[in-house]
């Protein structure tokens, strides 16, 4: 059952990364991705909520150790960074658990061609209707721009995570080790919590 449930887990975040940064699951998309982000995302939204329940159905509660994390709040001065607070503030706030930099932006050790690495956490209500998920996703999608601002060569988006896998970690998909290199949250007001 465990090992069903990583592989049914590893597949959702594939698909996941895939529909937050772009919309894109087939050749055909990125014509009309270019014109039309839209389309694309509400094609997927109620694939990929199918997914989620599935996930949700199957998730063992409780089946691990817990594991409480606090992560500081992010102090650097890097604009944007801050762009980023400000967006996700003014657009996904009722939308995130949390929302975190990491690598060398959370470490403040940023150098010419570092890369803007982040995680976002859902909340499970975004999940709950085609519409919802699709507008959100366009906003994740859309604040892929700060960080093509900072790195013109951005070679990934979002890292994603949900609700559920604060009850069951994936931690091939983004390791809890992490979570422990000096991570700092994008919002101000956050700490956050696994388990």
């Amino acid at each position: 059952m465990i090992k069903s449930t990583a592989k049914l887990q590893n597949a959702f975040h594939s698909d996941i990364d895939t529909y937050f940064n772009g919309g894109v699951l087939s050749r055909s998309d990125l014509y009309i991705s270019v014109l039309t982000p839209w389309v694309t995302f509400t094609r997927y939204a109620r694939a990929i909520i199918q997914k989620h329940r599935q996930l949700l159905a199957e998730i063992p509660i409780g089946s691990g150790p817990k594991l409480n994390i606090v992560i500081e709040p992010y102090k650097g001065k890097n604009p944007h960074v801050q762009q980023m607070i400000n967006y996700l503030s003014e657009h996904l706030e009722e939308d995130l658990i949390g929302a975190y930099v990491h690598g060398s932006l959370g470490t403040y050790e940023e150098i010419a061609y570092s890369d803007f690495d982040a995680l976002v956490i859902l909340k499970n209500n975004v999940f709950e209707s085609p519409s919802s998920l699709a507008k959100v996703a366009m906003k994740l999608n859309t604040a892929r721009s700060i960080m093509f601002g900072f790195d013109p060569l951005q070679h990934h988006g979002w890292f994603v995570l949900t609700e559920v896998d604060l009850k069951y970690y994936c931690n091939a998909y983004f390791p809890a080790d992490c979570f422990f290199l000096e991570e700092y949250s994008l919002d101000k007001k956050c700490s956050s919590c696994c388990s």
